[in-house]
C-alpha cells in the first residue's frame, strides 16, 4: 500500500510544482501591479528593437515587489520597453512605458538612488528605476528621459 502512494507522489509531483509556480508567479504579479500596467501598457511590438537594451537589470513595483537582476529593459527614442525573464513571464507581459506618461520624481532606498515613476493611466502603482540605469539611458539616448516632478 505505502508503494501505491508513494508511486502517485512521484506522479502528482512535477505537476504540483509547475503549478504552484505559476500560481506563486501570478500572485506576484497581481500584487505588485504588473498585471494592471500590462492591461494598459502591454507591449504589442516586442519582436522590433530598435533602442538600446540593458540586460538583467532590477526594479520594483509599489516599493515591495522587487525584481531583481531579471529584467531586460530597451530603452528607445520614445519610451522603455521592460520585459522579464521567459521563466518568470506568466502574468508578466512586456511592458512598453512611453516618456510622454511618464512622472518622475527621485527618491532614495537604503543609499541607493532610485528614480520613481507613475504612469498617467495607473498612477497609484509605482516603479523604481536605480539612478544607474537612468544615467545610462541618458548616456546612449540624450535627454529622452521625463524631467522631475518636484
Amino acid at each position: 500500500m505505502f508503494a501505491n502512494i508513494a508511486d502517485w507522489f512521484y506522479v502528482l509531483l512535477a505537476p504540483g510544482m509547475i503549478a504552484g509556480w505559476f500560481a506563486i508567479i501570478g500572485l506576484l504579479s497581481w500584487g505588485g501591479g504588473w498585471y494592471r500596467l500590462a492591461s494598459v501598457y502591454r507591449d504589442e511590438i516586442s519582436e522590433l528593437s530598435d533602442g538600446h537594451t540593458f540586460r538583467m537589470r532590477s526594479l520594483s513595483l509599489r516599493g515591495w515587489f522587487g525584481y531583481n537582476n531579471c529584467i531586460t529593459i530597451e530603452a528607445t527614442e520614445r519610451g522603455l520597453k521592460v520585459a522579464v525573464w521567459p521563466v518568470l513571464r506568466p502574468g508578466h507581459a512586456p511592458l512598453f512605458l512611453p516618456y510622454d506618461e511618464m512622472t518622475v520624481k527621485s527618491r532614495s532606498m537604503l543609499g541607493v538612488p532610485l528614480q520613481q515613476v507613475r504612469m498617467q493611466q495607473l498612477p497609484k502603482i509605482s516603479i523604481d528605476f536605480r539612478g544607474k540605469l537612468i544615467d545610462e539611458i541618458r548616456e546612449q539616448l540624450g535627454d529622452v528621459w521625463p524631467e522631475e516632478v518636484v
